[in-house]
Formats: C-alpha cells, sequence, structure tokens
C-alpha cells in the first residue's frame, strides 16, 4: 500500500508541475491553480464533516502542500 502510495503521489506532483509550466507559459497566473486546489480542499472538507485528510495514507499530496508549491511556483 505505501508503495503505491508513493508512486500515486509522485505522479500528481508531476502533474501539477506539468500543469503549473503550461500555465505560465500561456500567460495565466499559476495563483489560479493555487485558488481551484482551494475550493476542491473547501468542497472535501464540507463532504467530509470537516475531517482534515490524513496525509499519511492518501494517495495525493496534502492539499497545503500542493497550494504552497503552486503560489510559489517559478518557471
Amino acid at each position: 500500500m505505501f508503495l503505491e502510495t508513493g508512486y500515486s503521489r509522485r505522479f500528481e506532483e508531476e502533474a501539477d508541475d506539468y500543469a503549473l509550466r503550461r500555465l505560465s507559459e500561456v500567460g495565466v497566473p499559476t495563483e489560479n491553480y493555487a485558488k481551484i486546489l482551494e475550493r476542491l480542499d473547501e468542497a472535501h472538507r464540507r463532504r467530509s464533516g470537516g475531517e482534515a485528510e490524513n496525509d499519511y495514507l492518501s494517495t495525493h499530496p496534502a492539499s497545503a502542500a500542493r497550494i504552497e508549491r503552486a503560489r510559489s511556483f517559478r518557471p
């Protein structure tokens, strides 16, 4: 299970990197990506009764880390 989690997280990070690079290339601020991630996180919290995600067992990187990466991204 932990091996699969690591692969999924790495793929998710690669997908984020690609999206952020591409957004930068076409002139879209990466802050927009961060805002989308925030909205997804908020929706998840509403559906789960306000529970934060468990980063150790999640197949995706923690939302807060992904949001921070988007905000600090420099091509």
